[in-house]
């Protein structure tokens, strides 16, 4: 299939070492960088060339945006200044060629003239093998070697002119053949971006991504020059991710994809942990914008997400200035349960946090009423009353150890069909009585609050990543939906209660028959 060409922005070049494995997992094969020619005919390089120098980083393209008058002697002086790039080792290549995308050229009498400087530019300059230059969809293909595409943001002044998405998938299954050389772009949206349209999702860019892949193989003949340019990588990562488990075969024992952290602000222990494992951008999003300025200054927040979507994730958490971050990127493997035993909860005890309220972006397709259900455990859990109350709760009954919401505190026998064999696997490891494994209860949903400490027996029992089992879809059975339970079975062990919050128990589905009475 085509390759992908990914623009990075100036501003994101710095951070590009830390999205390398991402990249790769989610098929980018080079970024694309723009350079704009300033006022006094210079070139932005310095902030560019770091993109170079990342040890078996991803090779890069430029593109040279002629936004102002410039004469022939400024343009050679600039394509001086840009050839030991575009002759670098790590330059992206089509079969031995380097790349120039032009864009603009508003600073030339015209397009033509443009691109015939820019030859007679690097024919003076000694170069031997002229780069293979592109100009946008509109100039001369007589003169460009091809012309590339690109997708803007629509002009967004209210919420009746935003624009269909789809409008992006009916051109493209009604495009023609296209020029002898065409390179076409696509667009996903990053959070912020999914204002300006209606009817986008990541379905339909997966499917506008796909089409355009087959579609630039076949306008050349299946060769390896096939490009296709990703408009928004930010978007890309958020959105392209259940495709490249397909695509990517992401190695089952998780060795192609080590965990990253990002980390800024300094922990404080009297600060609630707020734990959120944010799968889906969208609700980790939607989440964290329910805490208002007086709900989140005493939280210092720990999050875990797929590690390909960890740019989005950053770029989300700055934007709405978050203090105090501890963020994991991580295999999509263990659902919330993994991450949390592996990296959230470690890190936040080394913090001595004597608080925490545990969430993630629930989503539960194979229960009608899933999605309401989910929004029973956050609400139950992120309201001002709870923050407030949960540490003196604490303080005053030093033997409480979690918090449920209401109706979620559940018997250990419930569903045991399908998760007996990982329960009765962790009996003979941690050597308790079977009867008082099942007199136990399990607080169903995975979101809960209370005190820290009584986790830490967790990290007794040795697990790592390779304890879950890779992701499939599973509804229940996994190592995660045991070690649900087994949190409860922990905590109680040590001597604490659970108790459940005030709130509708009707709010839980029906699991279990709980509905039926038998006569």
């Amino acid at each position: 299939m085509a390759r992908w060409l990914c623009r990075l922005p100036l501003v994101e070049v710095a951070q590009a070492s830390e999205s390398l494995e991402a990249a790769r997992c989610l098929g980018v094969a080079g970024w694309l960088v723009s350079l704009r020619i300033q006022s006094d005919g210079s070139i932005p390089l310095d902030e560019a060339s770091s993109l170079f120098a990342i040890d078996a980083g991803l090779p890069v393209a430029l593109e040279l945006e002629i936004t102002t008058s410039v004469h022939k002697e400024q343009l050679k002086q600039i394509i001086q200044d840009l050839l030991p790039w575009l002759l670098h080792p790590k330059a992206f290549r089509l079969n031995t060629r380097t790349l120039l995308f032009v864009r603009e050229c508003l600073g030339l009498d015209s397009e033509t003239s443009c691109c015939s400087m820019l030859r007679e530019c690097f024919e003076q300059l000694g170069c031997s093998q002229i780069p293979l230059l592109f100009g946008l969809v509109g100039h001369s293909p007589n003169q460009f070697d091809g012309c590339y595409e690109r997708v803007l943001l629509p002009n967004f002044s209210s919420i009746e002119h935003r624009v269909n998405y789809e409008i992006h998938l009916h051109d493209a299954h009604w495009r023609d053949s296209g020029v002898d050389w065409q390179i076409p772009a696509v667009r996903a949206l990053s959070a912020e971006e999914r204002s300006r349209y209606i009817n986008a999702n990541a379905l339909r860019y997966r499917e506008w991504l796909q089409h355009l892949s087959h579609w630039a193989d076949l306008q050349r003949n299946g060769a390896s020059d096939a490009l296709v340019i990703l408009e928004s990588w930010a978007g890309h990562c958020d959105w392209w991710e259940p495709q490249s488990k397909a695509a990517f075969k992401i190695d089952q024992d998780i060795k192609v994809l080590p965990i990253q952290a990002r980390k800024w602000g300094q922990p404080v222990n009297h600060h609630v942990a707020l734990f959120l494992h944010g799968y889906y951008l969208d609700g980790l999003a939607a989440l964290l914008k329910r805490l208002r300025p007086d709900m989140s200054s005493g939280l210092d927040l720990y999050v875990s997400t797929p590690i390909w979507q960890l740019p989005a994730v950053v770029e989300l958490l700055r934007r709405q200035s978050w203090p105090c971050v501890r963020l994991f990127g991580v295999p999509n493997r263990g659902r919330d349960l993994a991450p949390f035993i592996l990296q959230l909860l470690p890190e936040a005890l080394r913090h001595e946090h004597q608080a925490f309220i545990k969430l993630h972006t629930k989503s539960s397709p194979h229960l009608v009423d899933g999605g309401d259900w989910g929004e029973h455990l956050i609400s139950s859990l992120i309201n001002l009353e709870q923050l407030e109350a949960l540490p003196s709760r604490l303080a005053q009954e030093p033997t409480l150890g979690l918090q449920a919401p209401a109706g979620t505190l559940v018997p250990m026998s419930l569903l045991l069909q399908n998760n007996g064999k990982h329960l009765l696997d962790l009996q003979r490891q941690s050597g308790l009585n079977g009867k008082s494994i099942l007199s136990s209860r399990f607080i169903a949903g995975s979101m809960f609050c209370g005190r820290l400490a009584s986790l830490s027996p967790l990290l007794d029992l040795g697990l790592t990543l390779n304890s879950f089992e890779p992701e499939s879809g599973q509804t229940d059975g996994t190592m995660a939906h045991a070690m649900e339970r087994w949190i409860g079975m922990v905590v109680t062990q040590q001597g604490y209660f659970l108790e459940e919050l005030p709130g509708d128990p009707h709010a839980v589905p029906e699991f279990g028959y709980r509905s039926r009475s038998i006569d």
